[in-house]
């Protein structure tokens, strides 16, 4: 008269505390041909089942927020209340909020800029569901794969300086790509009119030539000029135009001093004055005689003003 009763997974629908029967007709014999029959009568009744989570997958690019949503959890005997973050996607792999409906937000940040363009790596994090009778599933992962696209290079600042009539060379700061290397470089703006000369090349060499364009800087003064350039990397990449300023500090210019002719009797003495001298950068301070006339060409009395008296004499 004993038996095994298994319920299997016919009853899984039962909410906790609900209840179900199932009968079964049996047949009692007293071995001599007397019988009897009778109802077996089971009652089944439910337990909470916890609710099943499933795995998922997104994907975003390096730069891109992703919002996304943990697939439907699914609860035999009830209805799911809420989801819950198990573990995160960890240290260096962007940034997650999760909520309490399933929804996620996930912020790569920098943390894929070393990714190539195209290349990718995959971070997760695993969650929970709730049922509305407290029963919580399994973990379950959900895996965001996210590709890289190229980052443009960065470019750098840069300064120089030379003096007003010494041609410099330089070279740009060299500019950083952190998913890729830097295949060449280009002008941007030039140096404009009146600011000397400027011949730049490709791998960021430069060649700055100040002419006569700085010629009226004092001794010890001087002015910036600037051009711009960019970085280009090895994906075609371009990066902000970076400023590089030449300073030109002014040396001192000789002055010019101009010729000149005069006349005179040859018993008349001449009292002149020497044509002005200009200055690019200066004033004239004084006048003095580097050669005389000479013996046997009268005489000449030259003055610091730059006036002078000749006298032919007997000459």
């Amino acid at each position: 008269g004993s038996y095994s009763f298994n319920p299997g997974t016919a009853f899984d629908r039962l909410a906790a505390g609900q209840t179900d029967t199932t009968k079964v007709s049996y047949t009692v014999s007293d071995g001599q041909g007397g019988t009897a029959t009778s109802t077996l009568t089971v009652t089944v009744t439910g337990t909470n089942d916890a609710p099943v989570a499933q795995a998922g997958t997104a994907t975003t690019e390096e730069n891109s927020v992703l919002s996304g949503q943990v697939p439907a959890a699914s609860d035999v005997d009830g209805t799911i209340a809420s989801y819950a973050l198990d573990t995160g996607v960890g240290q260096g792999n962007g940034s997650l909020s999760f909520n309490a409906d399933g929804s996620y937000s996930f912020a790569p940040g920098t943390d894929f800029d070393a990714l190539a363009a195209g290349e990718s790596r995959d971070v997760t994090f695993s969650y929970t569901a709730t049922d509305n009778d407290g029963g919580v599933s399994a973990p379950k992962t959900v895996t965001i794969t996210v590709t890289g696209t190229n980052d443009a290079p960065v470019a750098q600042a840069g300064t120089a300086t030379t003096e007003e009539n010494s041609a410099l060379t330089g070279q740009v700061p060299a500019a950083s790509d952190v998913d890729g290397t830097i295949a060449g470089y280009d002008l941007a703006t030039d140096i404009g009119t009146g600011n000397g000369s400027l011949t730049f090349n490709a791998d960021g060499s430069y060649s700055f030539t100040p002419g006569t364009d700085f010629d009226s800087l004092a001794a010890g003064e001087s002015r910036d000029v600037t051009f711009s350039y960019t970085a280009t990397d090895n994906d075609g990449g371009v990066s902000e135009p970076k400023t590089v300023t030449i300073t030109v500090t002014g040396t001192n210019d000789a002055p010019v001093a101009v010729a000149d002719t005069q006349t005179t009797g040859e018993n008349t003495a001449l009292t002149g004055q020497v044509p002005a001298a200009t200055d690019v950068d200066g004033t004239i301070a004084s006048y003095a005689l580097d050669t005389d006339v000479g013996q046997g060409n009268g005489s000449l009395a030259f003055n610091a003003d730059g006036s002078y008296s000749f006298t032919p004499g007997t000459d």
